[in-house]
């Protein structure tokens, strides 16, 4: 490939936006250039805020001039899904696609172009759109140190450009994608300067093994990035059936998209629909909470409340979820409703408690504090009297550990949920979270 960036997409005039960059990045002195990109907010204000665009056929998902990563598992569907049902919608809207492909290859990416056309119904003014307005490039040599104007220039016209993928787009540069150092080169060469010129961005990527709700490798690619959307295939789809795919937002730096906004689209099987906006998920179809939810539970070992749950799932060394108390609380109600969620109401329906405790009470499996220690043997059965006072007033009596203070308890009583020993009364707990036992 030239080192010519007009190869890529073609010449034209430079867009003010792009004439404004390129002054900037001739200035020399600190002065002049904090003197050319100064900003006058207040003259915005004044005049007139500009509405949020979207880019075409993308209304309310793909914003524009905005840097958008789409993390799904590997070989579910994010390329058909974005880079060719949706890119054709783009088209058809009257926009105009950029894709820099160095994961399929022209003969796949023809395949799949032609079925989503057949569905569209294949006519010669849709394949002229897309012909004109769908720029398609196989293996795309690109370069980081290209100038901003050059590389800029060659993206004239576009509304949006599609990396796909990640790894594929940051290896030829010797960058591991899980450096946010290398991560930060590569947005910084070759995905900023478009979001600067008003064009948007959309990076394929494919999840972690075990944080699925952002993309694998460095946090930086959530930190350099305005939307991470993550994509599942809720019904598997190919040629012959037509599946569901569906794309929830994980993380916005607009107000318009809101962690939890979720859309749809069927494909397969000769159709290919539009995104289908189905709202926020409700905090019980969150399997990723239950589960946190479940395991700081029986780390415990014992009910707690909505509050305690939800510090104890931050608390996590691993943990990456995001939530407010309330949508907590709201999860954990519903799911005690439901036997097989694994949550149980506490005792007297006070906090909540899991399945695995209750199970777990006969079959004298180890429990662990939220920090991950093993607590010692707890006794499972009480003594038929109260052991005397020691008659030496120098030692203290024993008492099986670990001591347990009670909302209220009063020493004689014990734990039903744990089978403890009675113990000498003590301080009662002030917590507001519920009348819950109490990790010391």
């Amino acid at each position: 490939m030239s080192t010519d960036t007009e190869d890529i997409f073609g010449d034209g005039p430079s867009s003010p936006a792009i004439q404004r960059l390129a002054e900037i990045h001739a200035s020399n002195s600190p002065q002049e250039i904090l003197e050319r990109s100064r900003v006058d907010l207040i003259s915005i204000i004044e005049h007139g805020i500009p509405d949020r665009e979207y880019v075409p056929g993308a209304q309310g998902i793909l914003p524009k001039a905005k840097r958008i990563h789409i993390a799904a598992a590997a070989k579910s569907g994010k390329s058909i899904a974005f880079a060719t049902v949706t890119a054709v919608r783009i088209v058809q809207a009257g926009g105009t696609v950029v894709e820099l492909d160095r994961e399929n290859g022209e003969d796949e990416s023809a395949r799949r172009l032609q079925t989503v056309l057949e569905a569209f119904g294949d006519s010669d003014p849709l394949r002229q759109q897309v012909r004109e307005r769908f720029h398609y490039h196989a293996w795309p040599a690109l370069r980081l140190d290209w100038s901003a104007e050059d590389y800029l220039q060659a993206f004239t016209g576009a509304d949006i450009v599609i990396f796909d993928s990640s790894r594929s787009h940051t290896a030829p540069f010797g960058l591991k994608e899980n450096d946010s150092d290398d991560w930060a080169t590569f947005t910084t060469a070759l995905i900023d300067p478009l979001m600067q010129a008003g064009i948007s961005t959309m990076t394929l990527d494919n999840m972690g093994h075990e944080a699925k709700d952002r993309p694998r490798g460095t946090t930086s690619k959530v930190d350099l990035s305005d939307l991470i959307y993550t994509m599942k295939a809720n019904r598997p789809f190919s040629l012959a059936a037509k599946g569901l795919v569906e794309i929830q937002c994980t993380e916005s730096r607009i107000g318009e998209i809101t962690t939890g906004d979720t859309w749809q689209m069927e494909l397969g099987a000769g159709h290919y629909g539009n995104w289908q906006k189905i709202g926020a998920k409700p905090p019980e179809a969150r399997d990723d909470i239950r589960e946190a939810a479940i395991e700081v539970l029986t780390a415990a070992g014992q009910a707690m409340g909505h509050a305690r749950i939800a510090k104890a799932i931050r608390a996590r060394p691993h943990n990456k979820l995001k939530f407010d108390d309330k949508y907590l609380r709201d999860g954990l109600q519903a799911w005690a409703a439901d036997p097989t969620s694994g949550v149980l109401p506490g005792p007297n329906e006070k906090g909540f408690t899991t399945s695995q405790i209750t199970e777990s009470s006969h079959g004298g499996t180890v429990h662990h504090n939220p920090h991950g220690e093993t607590l010692p043997p707890r006794s499972t059965t009480a003594p038929a009297t109260t052991p005397k006072t020691p008659t030496n007033t120098s030692k203290t009596p024993r008492v099986d550990a670990p001591t347990l203070t009670h909302h209220g308890d009063q020493g004689g009583e014990g734990d039903p949920l744990r089978g403890t020993t009675p113990t000498t009364p003590g301080p009662k707990n002030h917590h507001n979270d519920g009348p819950e036992t109490v990790i010391p």
